[in-house]
Parts: structure tokens; C-alpha cells; sequence
């Protein structure tokens, strides 16, 4: 886990210490793109940062070409880049290339390419150079240590704004960074670890039982257990990802660059099309404004809507498309294709459904319903069950889960009618109160107020000591890699 090695965290503290003396925006830049090369090689071996950079400065070479010369070689430099994400995705060995199994498995790869897809589509034609896309600018936003891992999809623009409007954090912005960073360690050391074990425990459990000669032990028994590893392992997904979010974001307003957020509370989502825009933000945009959306304008010149349903049903099988991408996004198998297949088709129905009371209640009536209580409890119980439910048939499909469970009808019922209302009456629960612990980083607690009232050196003194102690933890147990870092 590199953000407990020791190299790492020197790094990290040298990195804010420089960024403290350093106010011009282009002297800010060279030391991101330093450190961001120096991190590159604190995880990989020299010939696969090469290969990333082969990669990147192709890209580089697509986006200046399109610029100069116009959308008319948008789709050729496309289809360049897409070959060559293919081929490292995939692991196609080709003879020359060496060293590229790994590279996906170890850093998010697929970031860098939906970056580079973001900048040749947008900027293609820009003569009139609305935004500066110089070789350092291009370099430091694709390879940048902070969002290289697995997010977030910051765009250009906003990117360059961060740059410009940067400046030297004072105190209080501190202490915000602080106490986020110190809330994504605590997940990360203490809570995903945790997590993790009971998971496998649960699975390992379900798998016993499910053959047991008692059929209580391996009915209901069996149900229930896989029913709770269902609910840790969506627990411990979005745990481990927000606890990089929390490092990241924090470390970027720690030195004083605005990083956008990635998450929106989706443990309170009520439909899957609003868990969707709730969870991993900036991946859902792109895939909304460079997939859907091209799909649906595709369609639409194809054969106009003539109505609502007409509607309704391009925007279904856009969702479909930009599903399947999706699973190829992640990895280029059936397993993914099916569980891309599985999410669209949900959200799918779930958009569907939207149309029709829509159209048979209107707006407002519609509104009002989406408010009750009871409607909100039956939506986001059916939206955990859903997720949860698709999280066990990956598993079961890629043959990470062995079970023998073959319950009767009732049992079925039962199980999935008070895990139902069981998940339904938590997520009223975590809406009520536990919602406030997801910005718990952004409210300076007791220990934040005494370092505010006891200076710089105080503050700085209590960052080293949580170091030292982050550290000493790192070496203690094993700490499950970042989640969507293998993508």
C-alpha cells in the first residue's frame, strides 16, 4: 500500500514544505509533475513508466495534430489510442512490447486514456487556443500522482483553474485538509481492514454452511450469512474507494489545489439512475457527455422522437451501450460484460419506470411521492438489494464464490422479505444521523480547535506524530490495495 510507505510519506510532507515557498503557477507545475515522476517510480519499474509515457505522449501528439488541423482527425487518433488501450488492457502480448501485464493491475490505466479520449474530443479545432495545452500542462494532468491511482476524471478546464486560483492554504483550509486526510487513514488502517476480514469470513462461513445436513443451517442460515457478506462487501467497496478520495482531495487542498469530489453521499441514493450519479462523479459525466449522449444523438439523427416513448426507448438502449462500455472499462471479459449488461438493464427499468409515473401523475403529483417517506424506504431498499444482489453474481460468475445452496421457495421469500425491510429501515437510519460522518473531515473537531489555538507548530507536530504512527500501523497487517486501482 504506497500510501503508508515510508518513502511516500517523506515525499508527501518534502511536497507541502516546497509547495509553501512556491506561488508561481508554472514553478508549481514542474515540482507536481517532479513528484508525480517520482511516485511513478516509487510503484513501477523504469520500463513500464516508459511505456506510460510512450502512451501519454501519443496522446500529447493526437491532441496538437486535431487542434491545428480540425474534428477531421479526431476519429483516426481515436481509434490510434483505443488500439493501444486494447492492447495494454488486455494484456495482448505482442513480441516487442514487454512488461505490460501489470501495469493495468497495479494503476489505473483506464484514467489516463479516458483523460486523453476528454481533451482530443473537446479541444479538436481550438485554433484560437481557448485553453493553453502546453507538453507540461498535458503531462502533469495525466500523470499527476494525485489523480493517477484511480481518479477523480478532473476535466481540463477546471484543471487549469485549480492552477491558476491556487494559493498558499491558510490555517483553517489546513486543518479541513488534516482532519480529511485523517478521516481517509482511519478507513484505510483501521475500518477497510476490518471490513475486509469480515467479509471473507462471511463468505467463507456461507460457504460451509450452504452444505451443511440441517436444512435450517443450510437454508436459512446459509441466506441470511450471504445476505451480510452482501451488504460488507458493498460496505467495503465504497470504504476503500472514499478512502482515497478523502487522501487525495485532502492532500490537494493541503498544498493548496482544489481536486473535485468524487462521491455524493450514495449510501443515501434512492433509485439506482440516483446512486449512479452519486457514485464515482466524475467517471458517470464522462460517461454520460463521451457515451450516452453520443449514442442518443446517434439514434436521434438516425430517426427523430416522435414522442415520449419513442424517448424513452433511445435512452434505454443508450443506457444499455454505455453499460457494456462500462464492463469493458474495467476489464475486457464476458464477467464484465455480463455485470454491465446486469447494472444498465436495472437502471434501465429504473429509467422506464421514471417515464411512466412521470407521464401518469405529472411533474409535481410525481414529486410529492418521490417525497414520502414510505416510497423513499421501498426505493432505496430495493436499490441496495439490487446492487448488492449484482455484487454476488459477479462473484459467483467469475468463480470467486462456491456455494451449494439450493433453498426452497419460502426460504427465499423470507430471507429476501426481511432483508428488504431491513436495509430499508437503515438507510432511513443512516439519512437521519450517520449521513453527517461523510463530512466529518470538512468539521474541525476538538483535536483540530486546540491545534487552531496553539499555532503553526502545534499543527505541524501533530501531522508528524500521525506519520509516525501511520508508519508503524503499515507494518502491523496487511492493508487491502485501493479497490479501482486495478483498472
Amino acid at each position: 500500500m504506497v500510501f503508508v510507505d515510508p518513502y511516500f510519506l517523506a515525499g508527501l510532507v518534502s511536497l507541502v514544505l516546497i509547495s509553501d515557498q512556491v506561488t508561481n503557477q508554472k514553478a508549481f507545475l514542474l515540482v507536481l509533475l517532479l513528484f508525480s515522476n517520482l511516485f511513478l517510480c516509487l510503484v513501477l519499474p523504469l520500463e513500464k513508466v516508459a511505456l506510460i509515457y510512450g502512451f501519454v505522449l501519443t496522446g500529447y501528439l493526437a491532441t496538437v495534430l486535431t487542434v491545428k488541423y480540425g474534428k477531421k482527425l479526431v476519429f483516426p487518433s481515436l481509434l490510434i489510442l483505443l488500439a493501444e488501450y486494447l492492447l495494454f488492457h488486455a494484456n495482448i502480448s505482442v513480441g516487442l512490447v514487454s512488461g505490460v501485464q501489470g501495469v493495468v493491475s497495479v494503476l489505473g490505466f483506464s484514467y489516463i486514456f479516458c483523460r486523453m479520449v476528454h481533451l482530443l474530443v473537446d479541444h479538436a479545432g481550438d485554433t484560437e487556443h481557448s485553453v493553453s495545452i502546453s507538453i507540461w500542462h498535458y503531462l502533469t494532468f495525466n500523470l499527476s500522482f494525485l489523480t493517477f491511482l484511480s481518479g477523480p476524471l478532473q476535466r481540463y478546464k477546471p484543471y487549469c483553474s485549480a492552477l491558476r486560483e491556487r494559493s498558499i492554504p491558510a490555517g483553517r483550509t489546513r486543518q479541513k485538509a488534516l482532519g480529511r486526510m485523517l478521516v481517509g487513514y482511519l478507513k484505510l488502517l483501521l475500518i477497510v481492514p476490518l471490513f475486509n476480514r469480515i467479509y471473507l469470513s462471511l463468505i467463507e462461513s456461507a460457504q460451509l454452511l450452504s452444505s451443511h445436513q440441517n436444512p435450517f443451517l443450510s437454508g436459512y442460515g446459509a441466506g441470511w450469512i450471504l445476505f451480510a457478506a452482501a451488504m460488507m462487501l458493498l460496505l467495503y467497496v465504497y470504504l476503500n474507494f472514499s478512502a482515497y478520495m478523502d487522501l487525495v482531495v485532502g492532500l490537494g487542498r493541503l498544498i493548496g489545489f482544489q481536486i473535485p469530489e468524487n462521491f455524493n453521499r450514495p449510501l443515501l441514493a434512492g433509485s439506482l439512475l440516483e446512486w449512479w450519479g452519486r457514485w464515482h462523479i466524475t467517471m458517470s459525466e464522462w460517461y454520460r457527455d463521451y457515451i450516452y449522449n453520443t449514442v442518443l444523438m446517434l439514434l436521434c439523427r438516425r430517426s427523430a422522437p416522435k414522442n415520449n416513448v419513442h424517448l424513452t426507448l433511445y435512452a434505454v438502449l443508450g443506457l444499455l451501450a454505455t453499460f457494456v462500455v462500462v464492463g469493458l472499462w474495467h476489464a475486457v471479459t464476458l464477467d464484465w460484460v455480463i455485470l454491465g449488461l446486469g447494472v444498465g438493464s436495472g437502471i434501465s427499468v429504473n429509467r422506464v419506470w421514471y417515464a411512466y409515473l412521470n407521464a401518469r401523475l405529472g411533474a409535481k403529483q410525481y414529486s410529492r411521492l418521490r417525497q414520502a417517506k414510505w416510497y423513499r424506504m421501498a426505493s432505496t431498499g430495493l436499490t441496495y438489494f439490487f446492487i448488492t444482489g449484482l455484487g454476488l453474481g459477479y462473484l459467483v460468475i467469475s468463480d470467486q464464490l462456491s456455494i451449494t445452496w439450493q433453498p426452497a421457495i419460502h426460504e427465499v421469500f423470507i430471507v429476501l422479505v426481511f432483508g428488504y425491510v431491513g436495509l430499508s429501515l437503515l438507510s432511513e437510519i443512516y439519512r437521519g444521523g450517520l449521513a453527517r460522518l461523510d463530512t466529518i473531515g470538512d468539521r474541525p473537531g476538538l483535536g483540530l480547535r486546540l491545534m487552531n489555538s496553539s499555532g503553526v507548530l502545534a499543527l505541524w507536530s501533530a501531522c508528524t506524530m500521525c506519520l509516525l504512527m501511520l508508519v508503524y500501523l503499515g507494518g502491523m497487517y496487511d492493508i487491502p490495495e485501493f479497490v479501482y486501482a486495478q483498472f
